[in-house]
């Protein structure tokens, strides 16, 4: 008598703790669907996204359990990473063959291939973020340009001089500087153009 007692509590033990683990999982899901809703409904993409850094949930438990009490979904989106985050994860920088859009072997080019100058700066984590990117000759600034991350590792600063009105850059010592909340992440090497 006293071990089917026994093995009694043992199942109804089991049968709660199935029950609490299925609400556990269910309320779970129903938060998460409603996460991937508000921020499809947010971002006015079709696609649904859900990132730990993009999206803060708070739930509030009502008073009382019942079927159709709906958890309270709060979200906020941040306006960017911090800015010693994004040092943090800010590996080293590169200059690109405009051409090949590879990096290149070398640290000077002739003044008649000079066309464009490109650097590259990598980031050890996907990052969003907006950057601005300052392209200086000889330590002054030559040109400016808005450098915009969607979940990359790689800022892309590509100067034409076409589009600056030069047909080539003139000789001298190049260098590309990239700025966050105009702070300096980072800075390449020379390029000379000789």
């Amino acid at each position: 008598m006293k071990n089917s007692k026994s093995k009694m509590i043992i199942k109804l033990t089991a049968a709660v703790l199935l029950l609490a683990m299925a609400f556990s999982f269910s309320a779970c899901s129903e938060i998460d669907v409603t996460e991937e809703t508000e921020l499809s409904t947010v971002t006015g993409e079709h696609k649904q996204e859900t990132r730990a850094t993009e999206t803060s949930v708070t739930v509030t438990p009502t008073a009382t359990p019942s079927p159709q009490a709906e958890p309270t979904v709060e979200t906020t989106r941040p306006s960017g990473p911090n800015p010693d985050y994004v040092n943090a994860v800010y590996v080293y920088s590169v200059w690109y063959d405009a051409v090949e859009s590879n990096p290149v072997d070398y640290d000077s080019i002739p003044t008649k291939d000079a066309f464009a100058l490109k650097g590259v700066f990598y980031f050890s984590t996907p990052i969003t973020a907006f950057f601005q990117a300052r392209l200086y000759k000889d330590d002054t600034i030559l040109m400016t340009r808005e450098v915009k991350m969607k979940e990359n590792v790689t800022a892309e600063a590509d100067f034409s001089a076409g589009l600056a009105g030069f047909g080539v850059f003139e000789p001298g010592d190049y260098y590309i500087e990239l700025l966050y909340n105009e702070e300096t992440v980072a800075t390449t090497s020379i390029m000379r153009v000789t």
